[in-house]
């Protein structure tokens, strides 16, 4: 269970991590001076079959601003993993609704685990499923928040939220004290809302553009990569990548990335 910090508590979002000195910043050391990550989900053929959607994981690759990235013959060397947690029938009936656990490792460390929990999200309680607003929670290695993931408005098509459009979806990004850190925005025409997902057909990038509170750019992006095209037809498996905003902290990034991997679950049924 995690205990997370309560506003107000001291903790410092600079990798120093007062009140949290256990962690250490040796623990996101592999994470400094790293501008551009591949987020690359693991396939599992498996999911070919009706009830057989299994527990992701995702592998984590430093790269350049050109997303080079080659799976075969053998992929470079591994920066970080994300696993998820949870249980069948969430997966089955719930897909990118249901709740989950996830470690976040690099290298040899575990530095983070996330949360999503089971509950009704929409304050609405007679809203189903496709209204909710879900949250996750990521907490570093001491079980100290680390920060949170939500979503204002969230259904089947784009709603309302912030100064969105009914165009655009949003992620807002807060550090442990409930402040704003980033915002997250993508127009809603794109092959996960509108149409099937025929990325071998034309749609090769889709982009999320990462916003500081004011909503003004800053020069990070996380996009939605086409994969090779037997694995876009046949598997659910995505591939991800993000650029960091410049100067932001080794824990701003660590949350960056389950925003992409989050984004997986929301708009590409993971």
């Amino acid at each position: 269970m995690m205990n997370f910090v309560q506003k107000g508590q001291q903790y410092l979002f600079n990798g120093i991590a007062q009140g949290a000195q256990a962690v250490g910043m040796d623990l996101y050391s592999p994470l400094i001076g790293v501008d551009h990550v591949i987020i690359d989900q693991e396939i599992t053929w498996w999911e070919m079959v009706p009830i057989c959607n299994q527990e992701n994981r995702y592998f984590i690759y430093a790269t350049n601003g050109n997303y080079q990235f080659n799976r075969y013959p053998k992929p470079p060397p591994l920066l970080g993993q994300f696993t998820e947690t949870s249980g069948y029938c969430a997966r089955q009936l719930m897909r990118q609704c249901r709740s989950f656990n996830a470690t976040f490792r690099l290298g040899s460390y575990q530095v983070g685990k996330s949360m999503v929990p089971l509950k009704c999200h929409c304050p609405v309680s007679c809203c189903s499923c496709p209204c909710d607003r879900p949250e996750l929670y990521v907490s570093d290695a001491s079980d100290q928040l680390m920060g949170t993931l939500k979503i204002p408005g969230y259904g089947p098509i784009c709603c309302p939220a912030g100064q969105n459009t009914c165009s655009q979806m949003e992620i807002e990004m807060y550090d442990p004290q409930g402040n704003v850190r980033f915002r997250i925005q993508s127009e809603c025409c794109q092959k996960s809302v509108v149409c099937m997902p025929f990325k071998c057909c034309g749609c090769e990038q889709t982009e999320y553009v990462i916003l500081d509170p004011n909503y003004q750019p800053t020069g990070g992006v996380i996009k939605n990569l086409l994969n090779e095209c037997m694995t876009e037809i046949f598997s659910s498996a995505d591939m991800f990548a993000v650029t960091f905003p410049p100067n932001c902290y080794p824990q701003d990034k660590v949350l960056l990335m389950h925003a992409a991997i989050w984004i997986d679950y929301l708009q590409y049924r993971a």
